[in-house]
């Protein structure tokens, strides 16, 4: 006989869970930043049409940056 404890019941169901609600989460957040990937490019509009201000060149590459990340976590997404 091993000497490995065994998971009561209650436990599993609490840690399967926890898993459930990590993947719906995980599935949401991709979902979300897929469509905002696609949405995002529409505000780069206004700020090359306008030219580039001093606040215009703090919030291009905050776009940017956050166009990059959708990207790469909604990329798993299938539609």
């Amino acid at each position: 006989m091993s000497n490995v404890p065994r998971q009561s019941k209650t436990q599993f169901l609490q840690k399967s869970a926890l898993r459930k609600t990590l993947t719906e989460a995980k599935q949401f957040a991709q979902v979300i930043m897929f469509y905002l990937a696609i949405i995002l490019p529409a505000a780069y509009l206004p700020l090359l049409g306008g030219g580039f201000t001093k606040p215009e060149q703090i919030i291009f590459p905050g776009l940017l940056i956050l166009h990059v990340t959708s990207l790469v976590i909604g990329h798993g997404h299938d539609p």
